[in-house]
């Protein structure tokens, strides 16, 4: 299920409290600032610091 644009404007990293964006592949919730990403399982991001892992040069 692709995320909803106006939704996905509204969360924030719980690290960074910036901005997230969708990856190219959907899976994956990234914030630029924290350098990490969230999963995405079963169509809910697990926005949790506990979640988050190191950005590896994914898009």
């Amino acid at each position: 299920m692709p995320f909803d644009p106006e939704l996905l404007a509204l969360l924030r990293c719980p690290i960074s409290r910036g901005p997230l964006r969708l990856s190219d592949d959907g899976r994956w919730l990234i914030s630029d600032e924290a350098h990490v990403r969230y999963p995405i399982v079963d169509d809910i991001p697990q926005l949790v610091a506990e979640a988050a892992e190191p950005l590896k040069g994914e898009s």
